[in-house]
């Protein structure tokens, strides 16, 4: 781990811990809306939003998560010894599988069911690494986090009962290609490659933007 020594800030030069550690997290909180701020436009997004028709969007039904699916998704956890804040691991959560899996399967189950999630379960630990450039520009820097195995597993489950509703239901549209399983952005560009290529053979006016 990094020990910060001192950081430029847009107001000044910090040396103190604590005043380190807020800069740091001010930075990344207000990052996105910074990036945006020049080109995200909310009356072209409501514009969009308008047009969308949900008459046809089916509501999901949430299934409750079984004891199986559980045990399958710790299994299928990344093996290692780093651990969030409560100190247990993934190798520790695969060990005692057998001891925890129901009071797992319980509060995931809480979980998808109430749309609430528990306080302690927002808490992660995140350090700074360093990006090619001075050491000292908090912009430079980027944030490692590590998240609890316990909370690992919950997010797992709820993206698998998600995914599965919006496959079965084609929700999503033939072009999106991230964030799924059976395709990916190689697929994107295997696709958009046959495209220009078939419409080359055939000698059509091909052009890109």
């Amino acid at each position: 781990m990094l020990q910060l020594l001192k950081i430029n800030s847009e107001e000044s030069i910090l040396s103190d811990n604590k005043e380190i550690t807020n800069a740091f997290n001010k930075f990344y909180i207000h990052v996105a809306k910074n990036l945006n701020i020049e080109l995200t436009s909310t009356y072209i997004a409501s514009l969009l939003l308008r047009k969308i028709k949900f008459d046809n969007v089916r509501e999901m039904k949430v299934t409750p998560v079984s004891e199986v699916e559980i045990k399958y998704t710790v299994i299928s956890l990344e093996s290692r010894d780093s651990a969030g804040y409560d100190g247990i691991s993934n190798e520790i959560l695969k060990h005692f599988m057998n001891c925890i899996n129901k009071p797992l399967t319980y509060t995931c189950n809480f979980l998808l069911t109430t749309g609430i999630f528990l306080e302690r379960c927002k808490f992660a630990i995140a350090w700074p690494i360093y990006k090619k450039g001075g050491k000292n520009c908090n912009k430079l820097l980027q944030a490692n986090v590590i998240i609890s195995s316990l909370v690992q597993n919950s997010k797992n489950n709820t993206v698998q009962k998600i995914e599965k509703h919006l496959e079965s239901n084609n929700s999503l549209a033939a072009e999106q290609f991230g964030f799924r399983k059976v395709v990916n952005v190689e697929s994107a560009i295997f696709i958009l490659t046959d495209n220009i290529l078939t419409s080359l053979n055939q000698r059509h006016q091909t052009g890109g933007v």
